[in-house]
């Protein structure tokens, strides 16, 4: 399988990312990835600008290590007998 060819996203960030630090000494990448994303929500390269975001989907909460081992009422799972021989 071929690697895929960069979005039109990773061309963005590729021509800006270098002169944004060039620019701004002491900046960390973390920053001019923030500065960047902002500038390409409303880049003529953004096939999607002007569109609303798309709503995002949220989340089922994550059953604790805790809560593992009981089910949805609450009650805990199979107990193990114990052994006839002891």
């Amino acid at each position: 399988k071929g690697k895929r060819a960069p979005s039109a996203y990773n061309l963005f960030v590729k021509a800006n990312m270098s002169k944004y630090l060039a620019d701004n000494k002491g900046k960390t990448n973390k920053d001019a990835m923030v500065h960047i994303g902002a500038i390409w929500k409303d880049a003529p390269e953004n096939p999607n600008r002007g569109k609303e975001p798309a709503a995002k989907k949220a989340k089922a909460p994550k059953r604790s290590a805790k809560k593992a081992d009981t089910d949805d009422e609450g009650n805990e799972g199979p107990q193990v007998e114990p052994n006839s021989d002891e």
